[in-house]
């Protein structure tokens, strides 16, 4: 958290951030090994949504601030290459290599997850998981890449990388906060006539990267209201609305819509709704959650909640958490809709209790592993790339 070594960041660590990505790797384990079945599980979906207004938060502030100084672009791609790439390679050079030669060792009265052996016989598209473009094939639809389901996330993430930076140094200061308005409504307003009009699905409407802007561009958003005094005076009265009880409400129902049917409605009109506008309306909450984290004006079981230490462990060690929870959640995850996954008790709700907590300390000690042996080692580099000029002598 706040005591780690200077590494050379252009802004300092906020502690309760880590606490903002406990919450998100939570809603993230409890999509995966919840039974699909109950409601939670599908609103643990939201996870994703709640990591990228972060993501948009933060980037787009180290952008801010290091908009007019030397190696602007050198410094921010190699201190996320730093960050992001070794992890992210070891995790794939384990699934598709070391994963297959230990299944092979397993006697046949084991049964292997489908989706494993799915993976091992190379499908479709399989390539774009070396060159972070795998959210273009996941967006087809289910099992697109068995196993690796979760990292279309990642890949939307990694493009907004590379291409912000330069949108970012283009960009007058005067016209970001119009530019970023004018870019989540265009994002909202796509992505539901294509998913509204049947150009493309659901999966297409949450995982492809030119769907996900709106999200993205609200944490940007949330960085100009905790620079610029206009800002913050103009959404306000809007952020302070969101956070009314009736108003907060409605919206967390929305993230459970996709589980609702009607006899008389199609099976997606809600999930429609949902991954319509409704990606970007819940992003607008978790905007809220964001900046009255960093403000200090969250409630006070929320920010307990939020400040709990666990919740800010899982945060530090999240983006490690968060690639390798998903092949254990593949295994552990009761569906009682089909008979299988991890059912001791054969109740859907105590089961998916027992998997939520098998897979998420499973999940922790392999974070905190690789976090000692692989991560570590890589994170020192960043002081090459530091943002701060050494004092002079």
């Amino acid at each position: 958290m706040s005591n780690e070594l200077d590494d050379g960041a252009a802004l300092p660590r906020i502690a309760v951030l880590d606490g903002v990505r406990g919450v998100a790797i939570l809603l993230t384990l409890m999509f995966h090994t919840f039974d699909p079945t109950l409601s939670l599980a599908i609103f643990g979906e939201r996870g994703v949504d709640l990591f990228f207004v972060l993501s948009g938060f933060l980037i787009t502030g180290i952008l801010i601030k290091t908009r007019d100084e030397p190696n602007y672009f050198r410094n921010f791609i190699a201190r996320r290459a730093v960050r992001i790439l070794p992890l992210y390679y070891l995790f794939i050079v384990l699934m598709l290599f070391v994963l297959p030669a230990m299944l092979d060792l397993l006697p046949s009265s084991i049964e292997i997850p489908k989706d494993f052996l799915a993976l091992q016989e190379g499908p479709d598209g399989l390539w774009t998981v070396w060159v972070y473009l795998q959210n273009f094939v996941l967006g087809r639809g289910p099992g697109s890449l068995p196993g690796l389901g979760h990292l279309w996330s990642l890949a939307v993430e990694e493009q907004f990388y590379l291409f912000w930076p330069v949108i970012m140094w283009f960009l007058p200061a005067n016209r970001r906060k119009q530019a970023f308005v004018w870019g989540i409504v265009g994002t909202m307003v796509l992505r539901t006539v294509l998913l509204w009009g049947g150009i493309q699905g659901t999966y297409g409407a949450r995982e492809y990267t030119f769907n996900r802007l709106d999200t993205l561009l609200l944490g940007a958003l949330g960085a100009l209201y905790v620079r610029d005094p206009d800002v913050r005076r103009q959404l306000q009265p809007i952020l302070r609305a969101v956070s009314k009880w009736y108003v907060l409400v409605p919206i967390l129902l929305v993230g459970i819509l996709p589980n609702a049917k009607l006899d008389s409605l199609d099976d997606e009109f809600f999930g429609k709704i949902t991954y319509g506008p409704g990606l970007t309306i819940i992003a607008v909450l978790f905007l809220v959650y964001v900046l009255r984290s960093v403000d200090g004006t969250l409630g006070p079981r929320t920010r307990r909640f939020t400040e709990w230490r666990f919740n800010l462990l899982l945060g530090k060690y999240s983006y490690s958490i968060y690639l390798f929870h998903y092949a254990i959640a593949t295994v552990l995850q009761p569906r009682s809709e089909f008979g299988t996954g991890f059912q001791p008790t054969g109740n859907p709700i105590v089961d998916s209790v027992v998997a939520f907590a098998l897979t998420t300390a499973a999940s922790l000690a392999i974070a905190r592993v690789t976090w000692l042996v692989w991560e570590q080692p890589w994170l020192r580099l960043k002081k090459r790339f530091s943002y701060r000029q050494p004092a002079a002598a």
